[in-house]
């Protein structure tokens, strides 16, 4: 008999404040956060990354986003491991390259992905690339602790396209929404 995923213990969405990803920290936390709201990234050429953990392994079949009041250019997410587990270089596993952000106030899900996407246990990061600022998803503002907390980065990309390494950081200008996207071990209906 072959078990679902979810019965393994991982939940089939991964997302910011998720508990694979740093909703427990977020939530243990006490930071101030505010209700979901459309907005814009604000930025463009630099990946969100976000980390992750899984105890067992999973199959990723989609990736998505919640768009917000107005969309924009593209969006790439992918999922990247660190190098031989160095901090500052992160090697692309999987990517879904540059998708047209399209349906306003809506899941957009049809990010097509391309490489591995059998995970293992351990720790990732998902990535967020938008080709322009005006890029719109629903999310939450968080006070400057999250935003520079629990092991958050900001990827200097320069490009629209996540590359195939990121070893160029700009943490500290970090976007102050948590915007709501990720990836899913199921399709979206």
């Amino acid at each position: 008999m072959e078990l679902s995923e979810n019965r393994l213990g991982c939940f089939p969405v991964i997302y910011p404040w998720s508990v694979d990803s740093i909703g427990t920290e977020l939530a243990a936390s006490f930071c101030k956060m505010t209700s979901l709201a459309t907005s814009t990234i604000g930025i463009f050429n630099e990946a969100i990354l976000i980390p992750f953990s899984l105890a067992l392994p999973v199959t990723i079949r989609t990736a998505f986003t919640y768009n917000g009041a107005g969309v924009g250019g593209t969006l790439d997410i992918g999922v990247y491991t660190r190098e031989g587990g160095v901090a500052n270089t992160l090697v692309r596993m999987f990517s879904s390259g540059p998708t047209v952000q399209s349906g306003t106030n809506a899941i957009q899900s049809n990010y097509v992905l391309s490489g591995t996407m059998q995970i293992g246990p351990g720790t990732y990061y998902m990535a967020l690339l938008a080709s322009n600022g005006s890029a719109g998803l629903y999310g939450i503002n968080a006070t400057a602790v999250i935003r520079q907390g629990y092991g958050m980065r900001l990827g200097n990309i320069g490009a629209a396209t996540l590359p195939a390494t990121i070893t160029s950081f700009d943490d500290a200008n970090l976007p102050s929404t948590m915007t709501m996207w990720g990836i899913a071990t199921r399709s979206f209906i």
